[in-house]
């Protein structure tokens, strides 16, 4: 990126305009590559519910494969920070993707010939998994590399207008494919367009990654060093642990068992409501664009804490025509969380050791959701999913607000000189 491509959107004292982010040619190369991602991905997680469910119509197989997935990443993830820090941030996501190409057409293949068992099903979910913990610290890097800090917000809002406008029509294309022909295809849809993305990640140029000539393990100890010296990062770190794995029980899990064997909600109505989520999310999105957010934390717990009434209301009475409005606001909620986390992490957190911070945040909020899968499948079999639901969406709403307790959480504003300063590498076009 050129000194002159970055001073056409960073005039002093000019207002960042809403797509100003994109005349940054490798965003915009990177955007496009993500865009290619998603619309295939989208799609796939409603298809290995219902690909399990398939196989064995039981929440407890289904709360072991997600168990499996997430194990993996929990499992991984620390080293997925460290070698991202490392090497060719955009050279690690590549090699990633082509993992998931690889292990998609597995998914696929073993569902055409009829030959997925639960035991398989999982060992996959396992691999995707662990590509996902070298991919998620790279990717989140990638975006602090090439945007300078003062269109970050603007930058962040496209990625998440990118995913969610996606997964708008996503999870409803999913789940119609699955009960008109089965899950396989949307399998290989996504394997073909991650094949894609892969080919135009090509064009996105990176600075050098700084080595650091320390050791793996002095390394994890200095990213540590960075996440516990930042009261709101593990308070938040610590709360979303517990949520998430509520959360993730409750929608990965007793969600689709409901809609398959619940009449008033459906396979459709599950769908209708993933979809109404993201519809949310797109709505956050694009008012994001243009509404500068003054209290990153404090406005993103609120957010977040609104995902507590749909929750209850899934158990309590599976309508889509009361689910779809309730998800619609609680999508808005989470992308309102998703920007403000982002932006109190990339503007705090400096680019060398971002990776690695991203690696413990991952880890801690991450490490709890197999536990949340087994955890939800087990209850639903003991009492029902009914039941479960109606507990664990009013227990959500107090773990996220809890962290307001915390001043660093409530107060802290944005940032006038970030520690990820406008003057990061640039590479040329």
């Amino acid at each position: 990126m050129s000194a002159a491509e970055a001073k056409e959107t960073e005039q002093p004292g000019a207002a960042p305009r809403a797509l100003d982010a994109l005349r940054h040619t490798n965003f915009r190369r990177y955007y496009l590559a993500t865009l290619t991602n998603v619309v295939g991905s989208m799609m796939t997680p409603v298809a290995l519910a219902f690909a399990v469910l398939h196989v064995s119509n039981r929440a407890s197989s289904l709360g072991l494969v997600m168990a499996a997935e997430m194990g993996a990443n929990v499992l991984c993830v620390m080293l997925g920070g460290v070698v991202a820090d490392r090497m060719n941030r955009r050279v690690l996501l590549q090699g990633t993707r082509v993992v998931n190409v690889v292990v998609l057409s597995i998914f696929a293949l073993t569902l055409f010939t009829d030959t997925a068992t639960v035991p398989l099903l999982a060992l996959l979910g396992a691999a995707t998994g662990a590509a996902s913990a070298f991919a998620m610290p790279a990717s989140m890097g990638i975006v602090q590399q090439i945007v300078p800090t003062s269109l970050l917000q603007q930058a962040n809002a496209l990625m998440s207008l990118t995913r969610n406008g996606t997964q708008l029509i996503g999870p409803v294309l999913g789940a119609l494919l699955v009960a008109a022909g089965g899950p396989a295809w949307s399998f290989v849809f996504d394997a073909g367009l991650t094949v894609v993305s892969v080919l135009l990640l090509l064009g996105v140029r990176l600075p050098p990654a700084e080595a650091s000539g320390e050791s793996m393990l002095r390394d994890l100890r200095a990213g540590w060093s960075e996440f516990s010296s930042r009261t709101w990062l593990w308070v938040v770190v610590a709360a979303a642990s517990l949520a998430n794995a509520i959360q993730v029980g409750a929608m990965a899990v007793l969600g689709p068992t409901i809609a398959k064997n619940d009449p008033r909600l459906g396979i459709p109505g599950w769908g209708w409501a993933l979809a109404a989520e993201s519809a949310g999310m797109l709505l956050m999105g694009l008012a994001l664009l243009r509404v500068r957010i003054t209290r990153p934390l404090r406005f993103g717990v609120l957010g977040i804490s609104t995902v507590a009434v749909p929750l209850y209301f899934l158990g309590a009475d599976p309508r889509p025509q009361l689910l779809v409005p309730l998800f619609v606001i609680s999508g808005a909620g989470m992308e309102l969380f998703n920007a403000g986390w982002m932006l109190a992490m990339m503007e705090r957190i400096p680019p060398k050791v971002f990776s690695r911070v991203t690696s413990y945040d991952m880890l801690g909020s991450y490490m709890a959701l197999p536990a949340g899968t087994l955890i939800f499948g087990w209850l639903a079999a003991v009492y029902s999913p009914q039941q479960v639901l109606q507990i664990a969406g009013p227990m959500f709403g107090v773990v996220c607000l809890a962290t307001l307790l915390a001043r660093d959480v409530r107060s802290m504003g944005r940032m006038t000189a970030p520690a990820a300063a406008d003057g990061i590498p640039q590479t040329t076009p």
